[in-house]
């Protein structure tokens, strides 16, 4: 679900939705609302309240001290982004609000993520048969 909101298709359709048309990518609604459209400016405001939620519900439970947002639409300028859902989650939530940061991973965080499971996940098994039998 919260996919469906904070990914860039999300974002697109959700700045589509409001009327913004000429958007055909999260950067173009980003872009948009930074140069002061109204429509785009709307959308990612919708967008930082949705994370902001999303946030406040994993902070509730986990208390983490950093949160860290990557992807493309993650990272963001804090000017959108990162700085807006950090003032909004300290009104959500009633103890101390984690750190929100941007990944220095940037738009390649999934893919470096997934090839470091692999890896790991190969030498295990590489480790696991060259291992002497007990």
């Amino acid at each position: 679900m919260f996919e469906s909101v904070a990914s860039a298709d999300g974002v697109v359709a959700l700045a589509q939705r409001l009327g913004l048309h000429t958007a055909a990518t999260a950067k173009d609604v980003f872009d948009c609302a930074r140069a002061g459209d109204e429509t785009a400016r709307a959308a990612v405001s919708r967008i930082v309240d949705h994370v902001s939620h999303a946030l406040a519900g994993i902070t509730a439970v986990l208390d983490p001290e950093l949160v860290v947002l990557g992807g493309g639409v993650g990272s963001q300028p804090g000017d959108l982004l990162t700085g807006p859902v950090a003032e909004r989650l300290r009104d959500l939530v009633a103890l101390r609000p984690p750190r929100i940061e941007v990944s220095t991973l940037g738009t390649d965080a999934v893919l470096l993520g997934a090839l470091a499971v692999g890896l790991a996940d190969a030498r295990d098994l590489v480790l696991e048969r060259t291992a002497p039998a007990r």
